[in-house]
């Protein structure tokens, strides 16, 4: 006998737009680029180092003077070293001179110092900036295992707020369990198999919503409830057009958006895609599942405002088997 159950399945979240993750080596890197001390103070190492270089070229090698004189005569004048008449006289000199002083070695020794200072600075400068660095990546952190924990707590009250709803709507049913499982949980599936044994499977709105990656995961867990005997009835939405437009068709605006679509996308639930034949086939293959009935249809969501009418959201249906 085929035991009649009703399953709450919850599939696992979509994945959510990441964040860019940096490592705390990463991190320090940039942060001592970006760093405007520390980048000042970078600058005044290259200036004394440039400083100190020069002093020692002075140090070294010997000071050089040129110096080319050029003179135009009204009139021509008798050349000596030529022999002739010229009326323009070229003179040029060149001198090499090299003085061991005592401001030389003065100057080697305080371009020195300041580039040993300038350096002492860029690292003083650097371990600041890391160390500012390094308290405010671990805040990060903190803050977001606070905020991961809070929201797992917040989603297991939810779950349980749902169950505790649906558990007192069907009071007077004896034969009705609710459940609170991740539908692509190998496991869970197999778990909850092995206790009620080969059950009929209802699942509503679930893949449209799931990344196509994680959808075999689903049909497992639901091959594995349904065993040899059950019946699967599949109902997904199937709305033209792409997810801005199913958006403007549950009443989000320019400016506006209605507290439960914020909810649902805050929690990171994925706008619905399209799942109709085509998908049917993709994720219940024939050579796999006996479909026994399917079509378009129309699945019945909560009203967009208070005081409208349920929504007719377009969908599609299936009912199948597995085969073997």
């Amino acid at each position: 006998m085929i035991l009649p159950l009703l399953l709450l399945l919850q599939a696992a979240p979509a994945a959510q737009d990441s964040i860019p993750r940096v490592t705390l080596r990463e991190a320090l890197q940039r942060s001592v680029q970006l760093n405007p001390d520390y980048v000042q103070a970078l600058g005044f190492v290259n200036e004394a180092e440039w400083a100190r270089t020069a002093a020692r070229i002075a140090f070294v090698l010997p000071s050089v003077s040129v110096s080319l004189d050029i003179t135009k005569y009204s009139q021509p004048f008798f050349n000596l070293g030529t022999g002739g008449l010229q009326s323009t006289s070229v003179v040029f000199q060149a001198n090499a001179r090299y003085e061991l002083s005592v401001r030389k070695f003065t100057d080697l020794s305080r371009t020195s110092a300041e580039l040993e200072s300038a350096s002492a600075s860029e690292m003083q400068r650097r371990y600041a900036a890391a160390m500012l660095t390094e308290a405010a990546y671990y805040d990060v952190l903190a803050q977001g295992e606070l905020t991961r924990v809070a929201r797992e707590r917040m989603d297991r009250a939810s779950e349980q707020l749902g169950v505790a709803r649906a558990r007192v709507e069907s009071a007077e049913l004896s034969n009705v369990e609710f459940r609170v499982a991740d539908a692509s949980d190998a496991a869970a599936g197999v778990r909850l198999a092995a206790e009620v044994g080969d059950a009929n499977v209802h699942v509503r709105g679930v893949l449209h919503v799931v990344p196509p990656a994680a959808r075999p995961a689903i049909v497992h867990t639901v091959a594995r409830l349904l065993g040899a005997r059950g019946t699967l009835f599949l109902s997904e939405t199937n709305a033209a057009g792409d997810p801005l437009d199913y958006l403007l068709t549950q009443g989000v605006t320019p400016t506006r958006m209605p507290a439960m679509v914020r909810r649902l996308v805050a929690s990171g639930v994925a706008a619905p895609s399209h799942f109709g034949e085509a998908e049917l086939v993709r994720y219940f293959p024939p050579d796999r599942w006996t479909v026994l009935a399917c079509g378009p249809t129309h699945m019945y969501g909560l009203p967009v405002r208070p005081g409208e009418e349920p929504q007719r959201i377009p969908s599609y249906f299936a009912v199948l088997r597995p085969l073997g």
